[in-house]
């Protein structure tokens, strides 16, 4: 580990990086670029296991990437901590805790803002993502709003602009049926306060998926900011340095398998959720039939499990939020993915996202993030107000309708 000009900050930012000498020196440039420069960055250089020998190519740029970082100055302390030969540290879920453990040794109490290497971001990001800190001391993460810049080739495009309308949609549908994990989970879009890292026993040590399941720990411990008036742009490549989300589907061709993988899941089956969530003050008193019970008794336990909340609830309160925490994120997609698979239903979009114009299609998406984007900052306003009525002491962990 290689400290570079190492001070005291309450922000750090934590990079993990894996073949990407092309893009971390754009990254770097917008962090260099910051109004806001108060904040040591912590990068760590990560490859999987073999990889010297089975793709000496790659090992070489990663060592290169380290020597340009050492040799190059930047405007605030850097850390670099090379896991390059550490088999424990293999994926970005692995990376990222490292990092995370390492930031909370030196500040318990600060915050990290996650970033990939290939990610740009405006030169106010950092200032925003600290003043809403500041601003919801109730808040243990932020879920960031993202957009993908456009790559030229149309094929790639298309691809990538589907895939967002996918997650753009997904979130809207949560958003619709007041669901408590209505946000999205971009690895290079969140931040969290070190402490509630702490709480929730670190982020997940996966080769992909770790920002989704890390955030549900954080959203189960308290809440989460859902908009900032900046937005990240995480880059439009083909890659393989995870085993799913952007870089990997961009590698993939068929449009078929992202159809079967990502599908457009129908409205049928989020109000299906929102139906059972309208029963919690009925299910607190007694077992009742529930719209998702086919899902339950094929793929979970059937109904037991919210008997034993029943029993360990002392409240209607109470119960709603131990059944969030029970049905949570990872449950929802299940259940979405169950219910496609059942009815076979898809929500058809207003333009052919297969063959329409590649303008028609961007439109479409655009159209989306401001729905979404309209969503979340109703949702920090209602948050706001409850700062200013002196409810910050309040576990919120209700479904928040406020569609």
């Amino acid at each position: 580990m290689q400290n570079k000009g190492a001070q005291h900050h309450s922000v750090h930012i934590a990079i993990p990086v894996f073949n990407e000498l092309d893009c971390l020196p754009k990254t770097m440039a917008c962090l260099s670029m910051q109004r806001d420069a108060s904040f040591q960055v912590w990068i760590c250089l990560n490859e999987p296991p073999h990889t010297k020998s089975s793709r000496p190519e790659i090992h070489q740029a990663n060592t290169q990437t380290r020597h340009w970082l050492e040799k190059t100055s930047f405007p605030f302390p850097v850390e670099i901590v090379d896991a390059l030969d550490d088999p424990e540290v293999n994926g970005v879920g692995m990376a990222r805790n490292l990092l995370a453990t390492l930031i909370y040794e030196t500040n318990r109490e600060g915050i990290t803002l996650c970033l990939d290497a290939d990610t740009l971001i405006p030169d106010n990001y950092v200032a925003c993502v600290r003043q809403a800190f500041n601003t919801f001391t109730d808040a243990v993460a932020v879920a960031a709003p993202y957009y993908h810049p456009v790559p030229e080739n149309r094929v790639t495009a298309r691809q990538l602009l589907r895939y967002e309308i996918y997650m753009r949609l997904y979130q809207l549908g949560l958003w619709s049926i007041g669901s408590p994990y209505a946000y999205l989970a971009i690895g290079s879009a969140m931040s969290y306060r070190n402490r509630a890292w702490k709480q929730v026993r670190g982020i997940p040590a996966r080769t992909a998926g770790e920002d989704f399941y890390f955030l549900q720990k954080l959203r189960k411990m308290g809440d989460i900011i859902r908009w900032i008036p900046v937005r990240v742009s995480p880059a439009p490549r083909i890659s393989d340095r995870v085993s799913f989300g952007t870089g990997t589907l961009l590698k993939e061709r068929d449009l078929a398998l992202q159809k079967t993988r990502f599908p457009f899941f129908h409205a049928n089956s989020f109000q299906k959720i929102g139906a059972f969530y309208s029963l919690f003050k009925q299910l607190f008193h007694a077992s009742c039939p529930l719209p998702i019970d086919a899902f339950l008794v094929e793929k979970m336990k059937g109904q037991q499990p919210f008997d034993r909340i029943r029993a360990n609830s002392k409240t209607e309160r109470q119960f709603a939020s131990n059944a969030h925490q029970y049905f949570d994120a990872l449950r929802i997609l299940q259940f979405l993915r169950y219910d496609h698979q059942k009815t076979g239903n898809v929500y058809q979009p207003p333009v052919d996202v297969d063959s329409c114009d590649y303008e028609l299609l961007d439109a479409y998406r655009n159209e989306l993030f401001a729905r979404e984007e309209a969503y979340q900052r109703r949702y920090m306003k209602h948050w706001r107000q409850r700062l200013v009525s002196g409810k910050t002491g309040e576990k919120v962990f209700l479904s928040q309708t406020i569609v």
